[in-house]
């Protein structure tokens, strides 16, 4: 089964690369990382990093699913799906965030694009690709999503509205602060000491700084 999916995606890039779909430089560099566990993000073959030009999306979903379990996870859902995402780093993002993209569906495969905005510090960029990849969970496991109309009748059901069609889920917006969670205790650990005055309790002042609320504002 994974072969055959493996075997379709194959095909299926060469003919999104040449209907315009995406990029050429999309299939010569969304591969996984050698390296890793089965269902680790270095040997994932349903989630894929791009590589074009200055913007690595592979070294960013190598390094945020090592630093986040949540991504991990939703890797590991990824994985036994019938989907595959592409994910990217872009200057052009409307929203200045992220964002998901159906792409296209054809012979069992269906392919969605995770685009990261390339100007957002790492931290920022890793939590919004949770944030992504659970809604790329969410239509890995609504199998009646076979093109965009079918995205949008499935976010009407499940979302709530953030704008013209734009919508938001819970499940996104937890997995996002989940990231979050994950990175400031991963960075309190390793300075423990970090942001003590000398009555040794916290100043209170957040890594994130001012970025914090904007990480968890909707990235559609």
């Amino acid at each position: 089964m994974a072969k055959s999916v493996r075997n379709q995606a194959a095909c299926l890039a060469a003919v999104l690369v040449g209907l315009g779909l995406i990029p050429s430089a999309t299939l010569a560099h969304a591969q996984p990382v050698s390296g890793g566990g089965p269902g680790s993000a270095t040997s994932a073959t349903h989630v894929r990093g791009v590589r074009a030009g200055l913007h690595d999306g592979t070294q960013l979903l190598a390094d945020a699913s090592r630093a986040c379990p949540v991504l991990q996870k939703l890797i590991d859902v990824l994985e036994r799906s019938d989907v595959v995402v592409f994910v990217e780093l872009r200057d052009d993002l409307a929203n200045g965030r992220a964002q998901l993209t159906f792409v296209a569906s054809r012979s069992g495969v269906r392919w969605l694009r995770v685009s990261i905005a390339a100007g957002l510090m790492w931290r920022q960029q890793a939590v919004f690709l949770a944030h992504e990849l659970q809604h790329a969970a969410e239509v890995a496991l609504a199998p009646e999503v076979q093109d965009v109309d079918g995205l949008r009748r499935l976010y009407e059901r499940i979302g709530y509205p953030v704008g013209p069609g734009r919508f938001e889920t819970t499940t996104a917006v937890a997995a996002e602060n989940q990231a979050l969670r994950e990175l400031t205790e991963k960075a309190s650990r390793r300075r423990p000491r970090e942001g003590r005055g000398r009555t040794g309790r916290s100043s209170g002042i957040s890594e994130w700084g001012p970025s914090c609320s904007a990480a968890r504002t909707s990235s559609e």
